[in-house]
């Protein structure tokens, strides 16, 4: 009866969060995404990336003029749209229409103020006229980590059973942009030195032997990998790595609010931890450009055994995609003064 009522809960939670989206306006260019595409992608795949659920309760002690108690709320988790990471080929380039329009010139003169012209013009195609199969696999993208625009629709609404104060990352909000640092994300300065970097079989993203996907350090825009959708996957987690720790030494960025307690609107809420590859318990990944997935997943699948592999239906010619990266948050009402602790199921 408990599930039963939990899953009702959650299919009305996602049907009135897809009421409040209209149908998406196109983006004028074929290569680009609008950002009410976005949106209405996102919201349809509440269904499979939401994931809300009860995980336990939260003990509260109670105190009145008659004495002290022991109270129970509950303790209940949910995945929100936080950021949307671009990977994509060329500076000043990013897909998404709107942020391309508002910081695509910014990003250029960004690179331009560094970087030599012939340096820059080339954008970071993968490299031409080489002969080693380093050389032909190694690929070279931009990020972009924006504050995902659904945050503006859950910032203004009261929707029962959705933890109040989700909403920390801020719509269309900058958090990373990778053409500011030059340094960190065309020359690996200083992650090339790390213990992560050096050591082989670290931080993988997918089963390191094997070989098929590629590693989160170092982190940056290079990436020496055959299938370009990969390569773009591995940028977007390390862009996503970066974004949600604390004083990453050498990269520009502010970051995602998360790894932390707070109380809100008689809540108290857990914000998300730090990204880790292949853990869906810090995070998940939803395409929408070149493929709307429609659902949640996290990088590194083990794909040896599949003729047509993780890539095939997922490439994009022109070396741009796009994700939603939704971060798991959790929160119990506030049932007396004091916490005590809680217990999940």
């Amino acid at each position: 009866m408990i599930r039963g009522s939990m899953r009702r809960i959650g299919a009305g939670i996602v049907a009135a969060l897809c009421l409040l989206v209209g149908s998406p306006a196109k983006a004028e260019d074929p290569d680009t995404i609008s950002t009410s595409e976005i949106t209405s992608q996102t919201s349809s795949a509440l269904s499979s990336c939401l994931n809300w659920e009860i995980i336990g309760v939260c003990l509260w002690l109670r105190c009145t003029i008659t004495g002290c108690s022991v109270v129970t709320t509950e303790r209940i988790r949910h995945y929100v749209p936080d950021a949307v990471i671009s990977a994509y080929q060329n500076t000043g380039e990013n897909p998404w229409a709107e942020i391309r329009g508002a910081l695509g010139s910014a990003q250029e003169s960004a690179a331009e103020s560094i970087l030599s012209f012939d340096a820059f013009v080339g954008g970071g195609n993968t490299l031409e006229g080489r002969h080693s199969r380093d050389a032909r696999q190694l690929r070279f993208k931009e990020a972009d980590v924006v504050g995902h625009p659904f945050m503006e629709i859950l910032e203004y609404i009261d929707v029962p059973y959705i933890c109040p104060g989700a909403a920390t990352a801020e719509a269309f909000h900058p958090y990373y942009q990778s053409a500011t640092s030059v340094l960190a994300w065309r020359y690996a300065v200083p992650e090339m030195f790390y213990l992560e970097s050096l050591q082989e079989g670290e931080r993988e993203i997918g089963e390191w032997d094997d070989y098929t996907w590629g590693a989160v350090y170092p982190r940056s825009g290079y990436v020496s990998q055959p299938e370009d959708a990969k390569a773009a996957a591995i940028v977007a987690q390390r862009a996503g790595d970066i974004t949600t720790r604390e004083d990453q030494s050498g990269h520009v960025y502010e970051q995602l609010p998360g790894d932390d307690v707070v109380h809100e609107d008689g809540y108290r809420v857990w914000l998300p931890p730090e990204l880790v590859e292949r853990d869906e318990e810090t995070g998940t990944f939803q395409m929408h450009m070149p493929t709307d997935t429609n659902a949640c997943e996290v990088f590194g699948e083990d794909d040896t055994e599949d003729k047509e592999g993780w890539s095939s239906d997922k490439t994009n010619l022109k070396g741009n995609y796009v994700w939603t990266l939704w971060r798991p948050y959790n929160c119990c009402e506030i049932g007396g003064q004091v916490y005590l602790g809680s217990v999940t199921f």
